[in-house]
């Protein structure tokens, strides 16, 4: 128990690190997108940029002055950064979780009546982060690519057609459904201690 005591009391200490870092970049996020609003759209951070397009193996770098328009570089610019915001402060709220978790195991006290609950609180988490991942994946591959003419790319003597897609990654899934089922073996547990307690 001592052996648990311990690690839970370090992990503890890693994820509020972790969380007061994931915080401060929030906000260092946040206060560079509200200066990006006020640089115009014709200054030069806007023009000359390049994309790398990935194919498998095989990448390509694209120079997107002629093909993206300035204007639409510093939105895909300012929204992927906004899009980060609520991320890390997702992903800090999931560390707080964590937190309420580890803090009654430190204590020697791992069926604690609030465990289960939180438990269950981060499998939704796990659910919200995975969900807004993929979203935000899908995105950011799909609206840069989209501005590129794809039929110039590539020589139409041997190319016939393209296919713009994405590809959904579920794994997310599997440890939201592992944290939802092992709350229920910790709600047990906590009934169980109830009744221990209740005995003595």
């Amino acid at each position: 128990m001592n052996k648990v005591m311990k690690i839970s009391k370090v992990l503890n200490t890693l994820s509020g690190i972790v969380r007061t870092m994931l915080r401060v970049a929030a906000v260092i996020i946040a206060v560079a997108v509200v200066i990006l609003l006020f640089v115009s759209p014709e200054h030069e951070m806007w023009r000359n940029g390049t994309y790398t397009l990935g194919l498998g193996q095989f990448t390509l770098e694209l120079i997107s002055d002629g093909f993206i328009p300035p204007e639409t570089t510093r939105l895909l610019m300012i929204g992927g950064l906004t899009f980060c915001i609520p991320l890390l402060l997702f992903s800090a709220k999931y560390l707080h979780i964590v937190q309420d978790i580890l803090t009654p195991m430190s204590g020697g006290k791992p069926f604690n009546k609030n465990v289960s609950h939180s438990l269950r609180k981060l499998s939704l988490f796990t659910l919200i982060i995975g969900a807004i991942n993929e979203v935000g994946n899908a995105v950011s591959v799909l609206v840069p690519i989209s501005c590129f003419d794809p039929s110039i790319l590539f020589n139409p003597e041997y190319v016939s057609g393209y296919t713009l897609g994405t590809v959904l990654n579920l794994n997310f899934l599997l440890p939201c459904a592992i944290l939802y089922l092992i709350s229920h073996v910790f709600r047990y547990g906590e009934e169980l201690q109830q009744l221990s307690d209740e005995t003595l």
